[in-house]
């Protein structure tokens, strides 16, 4: 028998299931052992359910960084919204803070982002890399603060990776294990902050 038809709520009810479970995984599991017989025992379906909502794994996984990435776009457009707040660039400070926490607290979902290859998705070119979505997520944050005279003018794509470059490199080093020690990475991450929005701010 043919399964019935389900509403665009029902869908993405079950889509937010299956993302939502994929992601407490990841507080128990390297993202690599992650599968869709996993995530379908942690929801307690069978995987064939999972195939009706996601082509495959790399489709999951790429959703589930999309969602991630429109959390993060939303927490920076929102710190951007005012112009004439003279807060501005501390609240972008800590939204950058924020993104650091989050990284440091939940070091598998850093490596999914950031270190773990997706495969299928990448090599299908109507999708844009992930890198790619990261850089113009920020840059249009970026352009939009320069428009408004709140940042100093830059290339808002180069500003972009420059600022994900100085903000990412001591939680890279701290995930490959090249920085063990948990103070040093905090003094270092205070220290790229400022770097980061010295850096956004000279005229």
């Amino acid at each position: 028998m043919a399964r019935p038809k389900q509403s665009a709520d029902q869908i993405s009810s079950m889509q937010n299931r299956i993302l939502d479970a994929t992601n407490s995984l990841l507080d128990q599991m390297e993202p690599e052992e992650i599968s869709i017989r996993k995530i379908a025992e942690r929801l307690e379906i069978s995987h064939m359910v999972i195939y009706t909502y996601f082509k495959d794994r790399d489709a999951l996984v790429k959703t589930l960084i999309q969602r991630l990435e429109g959390r993060i776009r939303k927490g920076f457009t929102n710190v951007l919204a005012d112009a004439n707040d003279g807060n501005v660039k501390a609240r972008l400070r800590s939204a950058l803070l924020e993104y650091i926490n989050v990284a440091k607290t939940r070091p598998k979902l850093f490596r999914l982002v950031w270190i773990t290859p997706i495969r299928h998705s990448l090599k299908n070119k109507n999708h844009q890399n992930l890198m790619d979505e990261q850089v113009t997520l920020l840059a249009d944050l970026f352009q939009n603060g320069m428009q408004k005279g709140i940042f100093a003018q830059h290339d808002p794509k180069t500003a972009a990776l420059t600022v994900l470059s100085i903000i990412n490199a001591p939680l890279f080093l701290f995930h490959q294990g090249r920085m063990a020690n948990t103070k040093m990475r905090d003094q270092v991450i205070e220290e790229t902050l400022d770097i980061a929005m010295n850096y956004l701010s000279a005229k």
